[in-house]
Order: structure tokens, then C-alpha cells, then sequence
């Protein structure tokens, strides 16, 4: 055989391998899109004294924004996604204007929910995370709805939940608990065992996020208001990379779990 007959043969066996090679998918993951009837929308609510901008994506807040784009970044399914940041009030932690902003929150994201149903129809998912303030508005605002609605719900996250049920508590709370290996959380939320999510969504579909220095999320101590609340393991954990990419994967096995790969 020549050498250039040799050429041919060898590259005719290279085209025919890329020919029969399985075929890319057209989308490695979602398209982010600005509409609003997209296949999934990421709900995100800041924690209590947060900014507006202080996170990557308006309204989230630092440590939700970290989680959502961790999550997005591992789905692989087609479709579009978008952001969606809840501008409620967020007030600093006080007796006197907590629960007013807590009921701002609740009425928003019900509100937004309940809207994007109606014009979106059953094709659009809810993925709902919630840092600190913004996981009791999550709670809250979920027993609130109507079950259509929370049908549509794919995955709640809880970070630093101030309501958390803790394991005591009977019955006890369903869904994924992350500890982050840091030892079992023996309190409920600094504000008391919040409702549980038994009856009004599947237990894939809810995932708690508190480390076990957290006195917020995991109060231990009996602390009353303006004590312990200000603390690293609330403000500053969650934030951490390392943080972000274990609530991102805790978000995104809820997603699995419930067909949205």
C-alpha cells in the first residue's frame, strides 16, 4: 500500500468514527432566558439585613445566590431558567419589625408564585431558597398555597432556617437535614420549631441546610433576641465555596429526586 493510499485510509476511518460518534446534545444544561414562562424558575429570598445587591443575583443575597448557581451549574437536562429575587423588606432582626417583614415576604413570594402559575401553566417548575429570614418566609409562605401551586414546587432550600424543626420534635421534619459533618444538631430554630412540611410537599423535595454552630438555625443555648445572632457560623459559613457547593448538590439531588435532572 502507498503512503498516500495509507493518508486516505486513515482518514476515512477518522471521519467515519466522528460520523458514528453519539451526537452532542444540542444543550449541555439550561439556557438562561429572560421570560417569564421558562422551565424553571429559581426563587431566591436574602436574609435578614441583607442588601438588595448584596449577593450575585439582585434580592437573593450572598449565601442563596451562591447555592442557586451551584445548583443551575449541574443540571444538564434542555430548557431555560431564570432568577427570580423576592424584593421584600429583610428587615434587621427586631421584636418590634421582624414579623411585619416576615408577612412583606410571605405575601410577595405567594403572590409571585401564584401569578407565574396562572400565565405559565403547569410547564413551569419553582426551585425556592431561602437564607435566614428568607427560609421562615419560604416556610411560611408554602403552607399558604394552594396545592396546583405546590405542585409545581421542585425543591425548597432552608439555609440557617430560624424555624427549623429540630429532631426532637414529633413529627420530626421531613426531607433532606445537612449537618455539613460538623455534629448533630440538637436544637430547633432560634424562633421555635416552624410548621412542618409534612402534607403539603414530598419529603424529595425539601432540604435543610444548618451547621451545627449556628445558634440561628440550631439554638441550643436559649438565647433571646438580640443574643447570638450576629455569630460567624450564621453569617459567614454559608458562604464559603465549600458551603456553596454542598447546598448546591443538596438542591440539585431534590431536582433529581423529583424528574428535573
Amino acid at each position: 500500500m502507498t503512503r498516500s493510499v495509507r493518508l486516505l485510509a486513515v482518514t476515512l476511518a477518522a471521519l467515519l468514527a466522528v460520523a458514528l460518534a453519539p451526537a452532542s446534545p444540542a444543550h449541555a444544561g439550561l439556557t438562561k432566558a429572560s421570560r417569564a414562562c421558562t422551565s424553571l424558575v429559581v426563587v431566591g429570598l436574602r436574609g435578614s439585613g441583607e442588601a438588595a445587591d448584596s449577593g450575585s443575583i439582585r434580592y437573593f443575597g450572598q449565601p442563596a445566590s451562591k447555592a442557586a448557581k451551584n445548583m443551575v451549574s449541574r443540571i444538564k437536562r434542555s430548557g431555560t431558567y431564570r432568577y427570580a429575587g423576592i424584593p421584600y423588606d429583610a428587615k434587621r432582626v427586631n421584636p418590634v419589625t421582624y414579623g411585619a417583614s416576615v408577612a412583606d415576604g410571605v405575601k410577595l413570594l405567594t403572590g409571585v408564585l401564584r401569578s407565574i402559575k396562572k400565565s405559565c401553566g403547569t410547564g413551569t417548575k419553582f426551585a425556592l431558597i431561602g437564607y435566614s429570614q428568607g427560609a421562615q418566609v419560604v416556610r411560611e409562605s408554602v403552607a399558604k398555597l394552594e396545592q396546583p401551586v405546590r405542585a409545581q414546587i421542585v425543591a425548597v432550600g432552608l439555609i440557617g432556617d430560624p424555624k427549623r424543626r429540630g429532631y426532637d420534635q414529633r413529627p420530626a421534619e421531613i426531607g433532606y437535614n445537612e449537618n455539613f459533618d460538623r455534629g448533630t444538631l440538637a436544637g430547633s430554630g432560634k424562633l421555635g420549631a416552624g410548621r412542618t412540611f409534612e402534607g403539603l410537599l414530598k419529603a424529595t423535595k425539601v432540604a435543610s441546610f444548618c451547621v451545627k454552630g449556628d445558634w440561628i438555625c440550631n439554638d441550643t443555648v436559649g438565647t433571646t433576641w438580640g443574643q447570638g445572632w450576629a455569630t460567624d457560623w450564621h453569617t459567614g459559613f454559608y458562604n464559603w465555596d465549600s458551603s456553596a457547593r454542598t447546598i448546591g448538590f443538596g438542591l440539585y439531588t431534590r431536582l433529581v429526586n423529583n424528574g428535573f435532572r
